[in-house]
């Protein structure tokens, strides 16, 4: 008889017959816990103070929209250098880094497998954050590539991909299954995004920015990375996790492993293509359009397989005393995946396309899925991971609920505000009978609302990194304070004794 917890892919090893006890499966799971602690917390904390810089940077460019005059005098802070600094520090600053993380401690737990080299993750996560804190100051000087999502200055690109590749080698090393040994589908999900992430990066880097194609070919290559990099990528990071969570959270499995796997297929195979239909109206060839199209058509099967699994598992009675809290999460996170990935197929067709195409709409779908969506589950993954990190309880629980609410607030707000300005904003260009300062009139209150979405969501951002750091402060002065006390006191007495 064989003993396998959620998400297990090597056999239990204590004895002869196979079995292994609580005790030992607990401290199997510490040991691999602890493994990812010092690499996993240092990418959090630096990804909190982004996810808070990014949420003030977003906030000011969409209040400049509807006040231009604000702050006129300064050329660093101007629409076209605020809102590329805001969306980099948002995806390059939080998601990612926040999405190695958690997919890390997710992958290390599902496969019973220590981290390899956390040291060397740790180091890497420095010169990350250090390359986009350089990268960000070019682009609020004026030092942006220009190229949308990779407007980081050319000169830290070298550096940023390096440590890119290094915190995800670690991950695929650690916890690549072995010969004959079935992985979960967590693992595929995870160990998806740890290969997809370096490989989207480095060709959008190649095409765009270090060696950039000649003619038109450098604008089909950013959409293909900025669609992978929200669909592809985003989706493996995102399912992966919300099943763990939610198969912790029921104490079952994913029900439906074919689907799973068939989703996770799909989206690896058709969910680059889908770009392609962001190219409407450009001088591409039909073929192009077309093939994106059907591609984001196809998409909409990784939705369904996604569907087949999450809504059984969010049906499931809780296990544990935390489900509530994960139920809401992936609830939220299911909505928003849902709205992003439809409305970016509909989008896809030329009768809509035609309407949407220039918009915020298509602003909209990115939201959905990397503020709504990603966001969300990686908040409520940190509500999970970081305690049992540092082997302390959150200071404060109550903060957990109003960070949720906030988060949900504020994306429900963003992506509906881009969402339905969007539609009015198309509606209003196509229309002859509506003038120019019309439809720009049409379209500001909408743009209030992202602003207010924004305003929302900062300030869950700030719970939730005060949360966090409060509760590693906690933790160091239960750790060192004595040491720190001891150390003081003996001092004291040292210096009475040679008084």
């Amino acid at each position: 008889m064989t003993h396998h917890s959620i998400g297990n892919t090597h056999p239990a090893r204590s004895d002869r017959t196979g079995f292994i006890s609580p005790a030992e499966e607990r401290h199997e799971a510490a040991t691999c816990t602890a493994s990812c602690r010092t690499p996993v917390l240092t990418l959090l904390v630096f990804a909190l103070c982004w996810l808070v810089g990014a949420g003030m940077l977003h906030l000011l460019a969409s209040i400049k929209l509807q006040a231009p005059e604000l702050l006129a005098a300064c050329p660093w802070l101007t629409y076209g250098r605020l809102q590329p600094a805001a969306w980099n520090a948002f995806v390059f600053g939080f998601c990612v880094p926040g999405g190695i993380a958690v997919a890390t401690s997710v992958a290390a737990q599902s496969a019973r497998a220590p981290l390899l080299g956390g040291g060397v993750m740790t180091v890497a996560s420095v010169f990350w954050n250090a390359g986009l804190a350089i990268g960000l100051v070019g682009i609020l000087k004026g030092d942006s590539t220009g190229v949308q999502t990779l407007e980081l200055p050319v000169y830290i690109a070298p550096l940023m991909f390096g440590a890119c590749a290094v915190l995800t080698l670690c991950p695929v090393v650690s916890f690549s299954p072995h010969p004959g040994k079935q992985p979960s589908v967590v693992s595929w999900y995870c160990l998806g995004s740890f290969f997809t992430l370096p490989w989207l990066y480095g060709a959008g880097l190649l095409g765009c920015v270090l060696f950039p194609l000649r003619g038109v070919l450098p604008s089909a290559v950013q959409v293909w990375f900025s669609h992978g990099l929200i669909v592809v990528w985003g989706t493996l990071t995102g399912l992966g996790v919300l099943f763990h969570l939610l198969a912790k959270g029921t104490g079952t499995a994913v029900p439906n492993r074919p689907a799973a796997l068939f989703g996770f297929w799909t989206v690896v195979l058709f969910g680059g293509l889908g770009a392609l239909q962001r190219l409407q109206g450009g001088p591409f060839p039909a073929w192009m359009t077309a093939s994106g199209t059907a591609a984001s058509a196809m998409g909409l099967l990784a939705v369904g397989a996604a569907l087949v699994n999450l809504v059984p598992m969010l049906r499931a009675p809780s296990q544990t005393a935390g489900h509530l809290g994960t139920r809401g999460t992936g609830a939220a996170a299911v909505v928003f995946y849902s709205v992003g990935m439809g409305v970016g197929a509909a989008s896809a067709f030329p009768a809509v396309g035609r309407i949407t195409q220039f918009t915020t709409l298509q602003a909209a779908v990115d939201g959905s899925l990397m503020v709504g969506f990603l966001a969300i589950t990686l908040m409520g993954a940190m509500r999970e991971i970081v305690p049992k990190l540092v082997h302390q309880p959150w200071a404060r629980p109550v903060w957990i609920r109003w960070q949720f609410m906030l988060f949900l607030t504020g994306g429900v707000l963003i992506v509906g505000g881009l969402a339905f300005g969007g539609i009015m904003q198309g509606l209003a260009w196509h229309d002859p009978k509506v003038s120019a300062a019309e439809a720009v009139a049409r379209h500001m209150p909408y743009i209030g609302a992202r602003a207010v979405g924004w305003a929302v969501l900062l300030g869950g951002s700030v719970m939730l990194a005060a949360n966090v750091y409060w509760l590693l402060i906690s933790r160091w002065r239960q750790a060192w304070g004595p040491v720190a006390a001891d150390w003081f006191r003996e001092t004291r007495r040292s210096r009475e004794v040679d008084a």
